[in-house]
């Protein structure tokens, strides 16, 4: 029997994923360990990629190895997780994912939550108060425990849970063979890393009910 992880991060920008497409820290780098990138959640077209790469990964191995696979997941870091990549310490404090993609998520998301500025302002304890939702800024660490870092890390994990479920999706798409006897769409999972370290908030996962569902 066989769990077959696909790995989708990048060595660079390119063709199939540009720079728009991956996961910045807050100082702009995307280079985690100065080797990997990872896409960012909050771009579609990104996810889109992942999403048809892992299908036609399903779609090959299902008809090379039938009646073999148990489990199919895509995996995002350099730990085989389904998870945003933490950042590094030789990057300092950097939380990925700060990429235009991921503030406007965080606008939005802000926006529908609050609905007023001065709602926002008033939750944040900031003073004066925010001038728009624009200038509501991502925390620029994982350390606050203020309203600011809990709806950041609530963001985070909307974004990824839109990327899993579209993953989902993609390998519950896939017919398998007529030799494998199953009529059952193939299986998807996730894999989430350690819950008691320190790189939880970093990696989206810290807080997940709805993640989890």
């Amino acid at each position: 029997p066989l769990i077959f992880n696909i790995w989708c991060q990048r060595f660079r920008p390119d063709t199939v994923v540009p720079r728009e497409g991956l996961a910045l820290d807050q100082h702009g780098i995307g280079a985690v360990n100065n080797v990997t990138w990872s896409i960012s959640f909050a771009n579609k077209a990104a996810v889109g990629a992942a999403a048809r790469f892992v299908k036609q990964v399903v779609q090959r191995y299902s008809a090379r190895y039938p009646n073999t696979t148990l489990l199919w997941y895509a995996c995002f870091d350099g730990y085989s997780e389904t998870e945003f990549f933490p950042s590094d310490a030789m990057l300092g404090p950097g939380q990925f994912d700060y990429s235009t993609n991921a503030q406007t998520a965080f606008e939005e998301f802000l926006a529908k939550k609050y609905r007023t500025i001065e709602a926002l302002s008033k939750a944040w304890a900031v003073s004066p108060p925010l001038r728009n939702f624009s200038a509501a800024l991502p925390p620029h660490n994982s350390t606050g425990s203020g309203q600011r870092e809990v709806d950041w890390s609530l963001l985070r994990e909307l974004i990824l849970g839109t990327a899993i479920r579209a993953i989902r999706d993609a390998i519950h798409g896939v017919k398998l063979p007529t030799n494998t006897g199953s009529q059952a769409p193939p299986r998807a999972a996730v894999q989430w890393g350690s819950v008691f370290d320190g790189a939880v908030r970093n990696r989206g996962v810290i807080d997940f009910p709805g993640l989890a569902a």
